[in-house]
């Protein structure tokens, strides 16, 4: 199952945020739903609308839903998409997640037309808001789900759950809001439909190369003088990268319309899971809920892995052994999460 969520309560009216995004929600529903009752449509997969109650107030309503239904989620939800304040601001799509939902984000907005303009949602899109990627070329960037801005807080760094927040950034007479409708709907159809679940593990891997990179630049120098080596991470970085391409070419060269049902099932689960291998519940003590070592908030301000980050900031302020001690530690996590994510994506014996 995947779910889709928005909350409902705000600081003021509310017209913005939330109620942009419960439009969206509602249209979608009203749409889905209607295809069902006419027996035009059955999604492959379970799907769940959520309406959180006390965002504005902490997160509340949807962070005790994931800690009521534990269990049942951890298990079983395949993504979140969270669509908070569909509309504001500049004139073109803006949408954060993990790195594995990238791709249907894209194939989603090259399918949807652009608000008020003669053009994809996605070509609009990375006019505004792009970056270079080594496998894709010039891409529209796709941020980060860090620390808590919304509803996706605990399925990221709670429960693990592959999740994605995407918003439209204008209004031309409410055209804006069908295209994020039509955006968010087409993403959503793909998870409930796709045989293969449409996640990447290979742009999970040049993100993780990306966060080492610059690790390796603001910290090697300095922890070599500690005597605290970078390289076990840097081998867990490059084992991921080597079980994300293994499992790419085995996805690709499947045939798995005609082939046992056990495997596909295997396949999505390996993708389903990934994120859950990056859970530690030891890795933040001081963070009540924070338990992904990847995507957790952070202070240090550094566009690279939080625990890390912290601890190094913190240490180097310090100068005390215990600290450097920490930054050793989170190196270990950090380490272990990252070998732990590789391995899952291997074939199982």
């Amino acid at each position: 199952m995947w779910i889709y969520g928005n909350h409902r309560d705000s600081w003021v009216h509310g017209a913005i945020d939330p109620s942009s995004g419960t439009s969206v929600m509602l249209e979608i529903t009203r749409v889905l739903g209607q295809m069902v009752k006419q027996g035009l449509w059955r999604p492959r997969r379970s799907i769940i609308f959520g309406s959180w109650g006390a965002e504005e107030f902490g997160l509340i309503g949807s962070a005790e839903y994931t800690e009521q239904y534990f269990a049942k989620l951890s298990e079983r939800t395949i993504a979140y998409i969270n669509v908070d304040i569909a509309v504001f601001a500049n004139a073109t799509l803006r949408a954060s997640g993990m790195p594995s939902v990238q791709n249907v984000i894209f194939k989603a907005t090259k399918q949807v037309k652009a608000a008020g303009l003669d053009t994809s949602v996605y070509d609009n899109w990375i006019q505004y808001f792009n970056r270079t990627s080594p496998a894709h070329g010039i891409i529209p960037r796709v941020g980060y789900l860090t620390g808590a801005g919304s509803d996706y807080a605990a399925f990221v760094h709670y429960l693990g759950i592959t999740s994605m927040d995407i918003s439209y950034t204008y209004d031309r007479g409410s055209v804006s809001h069908q295209a994020i409708a039509r955006t968010a709907g087409n993403v959503l159809i793909r998870l409930a439909d796709s045989l293969v679940l449409p996640l990447n593990c290979s742009d999970y891997a040049e993100s993780l190369e990306d966060y080492l990179k610059t690790a390796v630049q603001l910290y090697q120098d300095k922890l070599q003088t500690q005597k605290i080596s970078m390289e076990p991470l840097k081998r867990a970085v490059a084992n991921f990268r080597s079980a994300a391409t293994h499992l790419d070419q085995v996805i690709l060269t499947s045939d798995l319309v005609n082939e046992t049902p056990m495997k596909t099932r295997r396949i999505n689960d390996q993708l389903m899971l990934l994120d859950r291998a990056f859970l530690d519940p030891l890795a933040f003590p001081d963070k009540y809920a924070y338990r992904h070592v990847i995507w957790a908030s952070s202070s240090a301000g550094r566009q690279t892995f939080p625990g890390l980050a912290d601890a190094y900031a913190n240490a180097e302020l310090t100068g005390q052994p215990r600290d450097w001690d920490k930054v050793h530690y989170h190196l270990s996590v950090l380490s272990q999460a990252i070998e732990g994510a590789a391995n899952t994506l291997v074939d199982v014996i």
